[in-house]
């Protein structure tokens, strides 16, 4: 079995499925947004236009539950779910089922690839997270905005934040769609297969280019001074703006 360690993309999921304690409100919020999303995908057919639009909702909620667990020492055990690889290994799936299964798990692998080397980097604080419980989306945008004056950086934390929240949204559809609590057309969850599957490369791709999963060397033989100069402000601002600890909100 493949554990799952401090994986912040399974934190909806995993109070949703597996901390029967949580806050009732909390878990209304989890299950209101999902069933508002299955809906959506169910009259428009447009399985990519209706995560996206959802995206800011599953950001709130997410500071929400990372509050609730921080506040209640519930974070390591939410995080630590062993048992979700197995959960999802179910028998007589439909084919486009079992290829969203699939797909599902390539993201945790990814996902969780990403954030056990970003741990070997930097020690992980949970404190570090109070700073981050209260955030809002439309505050994380702005704070982006302010504080990177590197356009194409701060789009890349965006896009990076993005596929972060497809990635969940889309593990708690799935997971209630092999319980059989929601159904969408096969139509429908293929394209759940192939979102979860662009989102899972985009964010190692965009972890990378962070230098989330490897530091990012400078070449001192590095001919264009201004762009090596660049690089060096690009990683003080990275440090300044606690991206390390942002990224575990992902």
């Amino acid at each position: 079995m493949i554990q799952i360690a401090d994986n912040h993309n399974i934190l909806c999921f995993a109070s949703d499925s597996y901390l029967p304690s949580m806050e009732q409100e909390l878990k209304h919020g989890i299950s209101g947004l999902l069933l508002s999303t299955v809906s959506q995908i169910n009259e428009s057919g447009d399985v990519e236009s209706t995560i996206n639009e959802v995206l800011p909702q599953i950001f709130d909620i997410r500071c929400k539950v990372i509050s609730y667990l921080l506040e209640n020492s519930l974070m390591h055990e939410a995080l630590n779910i062993n048992s979700i690889y197995t959960d999802f290994n179910r028998e007589s799936l439909s084919a486009e089922l079992q290829v969203l299964v699939k797909n599902v798990l390539f993201a945790l692998r990814t996902t969780n690839r990403v954030l056990n080397k970003l741990m070997k980097n930097k020690e992980f604080n949970i404190s570090e997270l109070e700073g981050f419980k209260n955030l809002s989306y439309n505050q994380f945008l702005s704070t982006i905005a302010l504080t990177i004056p590197n356009q194409n950086l701060a789009q890349i934390i965006v896009d990076y934040i993005h596929s972060s929240l497809t990635i969940e949204l889309i593990l708690l559809i799935s997971k209630n769609l092999i319980d059989e609590k929601i159904s969408i057309s096969n139509q429908s969850i293929e394209g759940l297969s192939k979102v979860i599957s662009d989102a899972s490369q985009n964010f190692y791709a965009f972890a990378t280019k962070l230098g989330l999963v490897q530091k990012n060397s400078i070449d001192l033989t590095y001919v264009n001074l201004n762009d090596c100069v660049s690089d060096i402000d690009e990683q003080k601002v990275l440090a300044d703006l606690g991206l390390n600890e942002l990224a575990y909100l992902s």
